[in-house]
């Protein structure tokens, strides 16, 4: 009996012991938290628009901690954070959560700040989140000119160019970084203009330098002006200039047109009016070689002929339209070559064009009307009867055959502007009698709304042959074709 006592009273010191232990560890666990960063700079907001950025509460102690409510210095409607301002939550030692504070002002507010309360039981002293912030119209940035062209100049000279930055927005402009890339024989002197605050009417002048330093060719790069512009930032703006050697500046004009009706033309200058040239030629001694990188597949416009410094091209599909020029000295000494393009569109709803591979063989485009029985009647749309009319809307609803091609490849063209509801056919004749003898690989597109519905080719053989393509249904205005 006394060895157990004796037991009995061991194994409750050792127990009063470890529970002495355990108390003393849990007394001296520490409270901690932090939020940081202590300050969020939201700058200059546009009114209407929404910024957020964001602080953390991180508990940096040994016990559980609770997040009891957030509170505003200045409760505003503009202001607000990205959950429940009167829930608490806890966060375990070493948890943390992250809390968006949101910016959204209606209305132009001064240059101030306000602060958000964390309240916590670490102690009673709110943790404070300082915000800085400004609101007001939209500033926009402008430059003047929008871009520099140094034209050609000796190589061994230095020509500098201003460009007057100024603020044409209501809101005041805060220009940021001024940056060049580019070639390193044109430099910048940004001096008084980073930082600048532009309200309206305000400019700020940024000097741009060429000086090729006895290098010739043709140098070119860009500006980038950051500022807090919404729309433009960075504004860029282009810069070029060359010595020594011809230089090509190109734009067309207009850069988009309605294919078959309208024409655009490519110039030998770019859209500001620098003109191409030589440092040691007049304009008139040079030529200008133009030539097409690319067009529509099937089309068969060609670049006019000539040495002059623009050419008209009328387009007889729809798609991109892409030229290259080349100036030339009469030293044969040629600039780098200026690409430029426009763009053919059609505002008919319903566009159907057609080329084939091999010239010779007399395809022909037809397109039956809804409710048309059999192709090559007045229900049908063809060489024959190229502006039939079908719907009782005008000539609106009614199509037209505007291109019909006979001893080349195409292409030919059936538009309707607004079709009546119902379904088209579309369909290629073999027309009888071409010499072409094997089979042609030809090919249909079908546009509706100025957007490709369907696009085949087909080996086309057997003169008089009559070959269904696709139908087009119309329901209340809208199309879809369907391949045959």
């Amino acid at each position: 009996m006394r060895h157990k006592s004796i037991l009995l009273l061991a194994i409750a010191a050792f127990y009063l012991a470890a529970v002495g232990c355990q108390d003393y560890a849990l007394e001296n666990q520490t409270a901690d938290i932090l939020v940081e960063p202590e300050e969020l700079d939201f700058g200059y907001v546009t009114t209407g628009m929404t910024l957020s950025q964001e602080f953390q509460i991180k508990n940096v102690g040994d016990k559980v901690i609770t997040v009891d409510r957030f509170s505003w210095d200045t409760p505003v409607a503009y202001f607000s954070i990205d959950r429940d301002e009167e829930t608490a939550f806890d966060l375990a030692s070493g948890a943390s959560v992250d809390v968006d504070v949101i910016f959204a002002p209606e209305e132009s507010i001064p240059a101030g700040n306000n602060i958000v309360f964390v309240h916590h039981d670490v102690d009673e002293e709110a943790i404070p989140v300082n915000l800085v912030f400004e609101a007001g119209s939209a500033p926009d940035i402008q430059a003047d000119p929008e871009s520099v062209g140094f034209g050609a100049i000796n190589s061994g000279d230095t020509m500098t160019e201003q460009v007057d930055l100024s603020n044409v927005g209501s809101g005041t402009i805060i220009i940021g970084d001024v940056t060049y890339s580019g070639a390193p024989e044109i430099t910048i002197d940004a001096a008084g203009v980073e930082g600048a605050e532009l309200s309206g009417n305000d400019t700020a002048v940024l000097d741009v330098i060429f000086s090729p330093g006895g290098a010739t060719g043709a140098f070119s790069g860009e500006v980038a002006v950051e500022s807090n512009d919404p729309d433009e930032n960075p504004l860029i703006i282009p810069v070029s200039g060359s010595s020594g050697v011809p230089f090509a500046y190109c734009h067309a004009d207009p850069p988009e047109v309605l294919a078959i009706w309208e024409s655009s033309t490519f110039y030998a200058e770019d859209e500001q009016g620098n003109q191409s040239g030589d440092p040691n030629y007049t304009f008139n001694e040079l030529t200008f070689n133009w030539f097409f990188l690319s067009t529509p597949q099937g089309s068969q416009v060609t670049m006019p002929s000539g040495t002059a410094s623009t050419r008209t091209v009328t387009p007889d599909m729809a798609g991109t339209y892409e030229a290259q020029l080349t100036v030339c000295n009469p030293l044969e000494m040629c600039s780098d070559p200026c690409i430029t393009s426009f763009e053919a569109t059609m505002d008919e709803d319903l566009w159907v064009e057609m080329y084939w591979t091999y010239s010779g063989d007399d395809m022909d485009l037809h397109l039956l009307s809804p409710g048309g029985t059999y192709w090559d009647t007045q229900s049908d749309c063809h060489w024959r009867n190229m502006t039939p009319s079908w719907g009782a809307n005008g000539v609106a609803d009614d199509p037209a055959l505007d291109l019909d091609d006979i001893s080349g490849t195409g292409p030919e063209n059936i538009n309707i502007g607004s079709p009546q509801d119902g379904t088209y056919t579309v369909i290629v004749h073999d027309y009888p009698g071409s010499s072409y003898q094997n089979s042609n690989p030809t090919t249909v597109r079908v546009y509706i709304e100025g957007v490709v519905a369907c696009e085949d080719t087909r080996n086309i053989s057997g003169e008089d042959s009559v070959n269904y393509f696709f139908e087009v249904t119309y329901n209340n205005g809208n199309g879809v074709c369907t391949p045959l």
